[in-house]
């Protein structure tokens, strides 16, 4: 039994990561809408088990997305992060389980804030 919940968090873990796209929401309005598609099957071709949500994480960097915002309804694949300061951010979105198995993070997309 618990190496069945250790092989579901490992396959979790490994899910493919959700396909991130990005809408400007206007000119300079210190929002970034965010979009993104669910996964479907885990990286090694199995079915994908319940997702409980995501995380959105960003900042100034590909490598410095320090900030994290929970999405806790996995039925939810947009969110626009609000009050944002002039300059660029980088967004990446990752599916999590209920048991908190993280999937594999997107790659960065970007946006650049002008006032």
């Amino acid at each position: 039994m618990a190496y069945d919940a250790a092989m579901s968090s490992v396959r979790f873990a490994m899910l493919l990561a959700a396909s991130v796209t990005m809408a400007c929401t206007g000119g300079g309005d210190g929002t970034a809408a965010l979009s993104w598609s669910a996964p479907t099957r885990n990286a090694d071709g199995s079915p994908l088990g319940p997702i409980a949500g995501y995380y959105i994480n960003y900042g100034p960097s590909p490598t410095a997305m320090t900030q994290t915002i929970q999405v806790s309804d996995p039925s939810t694949t947009s969110y626009v992060v609000r009050r944002l300061s002039p300059g660029t951010y980088y967004f990446s979105v990752a599916a999590y389980s209920a048991s908190g198995a993280r999937g594999v993070q997107t790659a960065p997309v970007s946006k650049t804030i002008l006032k």
